[in-house]
This record gives structure tokens, sequence and C-alpha cells, in this order.
């Protein structure tokens, strides 16, 4: 709280990490909940007042930290496969805005695509699969209307706690 954001506004929002993206990644760290959201004609990390992104809350534009993410699955070995939950993506209303900023990003070649998530109590695929596949980002929703819905924050538990899924 009190930081500059990249608006040059002082931030009155608490962060919830001391370390950036590229330490935690390095730590081993390979889930992340970012909270995104339109700002500024951008996809913005921000915390929302009211599903409103405003200057004392909004950090930076998502796509420096996804560039990070791209850096770190660059030089990553294959086997590590990274989880990325978006919260806020409700109020991306830009056509495609989400996967444009994946797209400037370089994420788009590891990303895990929707139509492969198991539906109706089915199996993910192995670690193996992902890697040969090279789809190594899976990235989960809190948007009700997205295939890749994750029902309630809670859920994310679910998938830590089930990794197993990916290694039969």
């Amino acid at each position: 709280m009190g930081d500059l954001s990249a608006t040059w506004s002082i931030i009155l929002a608490h962060t919830n990490q001391q370390d950036t993206v590229t330490s935690q990644l390095n730590d081993g760290i390979r889930g992340l909940t970012l909270d995104m959201y339109a700002f500024q004609n951008d996809i913005w990390l921000c915390h929302s007042f009211g599903g409103n992104c405003y200057n004392i809350a909004a950090f930076q534009p998502a796509i420096n930290v996804l560039k990070e993410i791209n850096s770190s699955i660059s030089r990553s070995q294959p086997i590590r496969n990274h989880h990325h939950f978006h919260r806020g993506l409700c109020y991306i209303t830009s056509p495609r805005g989400l996967t444009k900023v994946f797209d400037a990003s370089g994420l788009m070649k590891y990303w895990f695509p929707v139509s492969r998530m198991p539906k109706n109590g089915g199996k993910w695929p192995t670690v193996d699969d992902t890697v040969q596949k090279n789809q190594r980002l899976v990235v989960f929703t809190s948007k009700s209307a997205k295939e890749a819905y994750v029902v309630e924050i809670q859920s994310e538990s679910y998938y830590f706690l089930n990794l197993e899924q990916f290694t039969g």
C-alpha cells in the first residue's frame, strides 16, 4: 500500500505477495491467482471495487506479468506444468481481450486447450501427455459462462489435492 502503480497513482490496495512472480516461479510455485480487469483500454492486474478497476488499485498491465510467466516457462524443464487461475474475468468484456493479451505475451504456445479439459468427471491427461504436446499452462476462470470455469475459489484446492489425475 502506498506504492505507485503503472498509472503513477498511489495504490491504496494491499499487495498480497512480497515476492515478484518470477521469484515465486523460481521458488517452485506453480499456481497463480491473478485478478485481471479491463482498464484503460487494456487488461490490468487490479483489486476491484464493485467489479471496477480504479487507478488506486490498478497495479500494472497484465502483459508484464504474463511475459514473466512466459520467460519462466521457456526456461523451465518441460516436466513442469503451470496452473494459472483467473478471477475477475467477468469484467473483461472486450472481444477476445484475454486471448489477445495471452497471444501478445507469447503464452498461447503453452496453453492447455479448453477442449481437452475433462468434462462430467472425466480424467485429466497425464503430465507426460501435456509435456509431449507442450500444453503446460492450464488456465481457469471464475466466469461461469466460460468452459474453464472453477465454481468457487475453494475449488482451486481440488486441483492441487488431486494432481495425481495428471500423473495417472
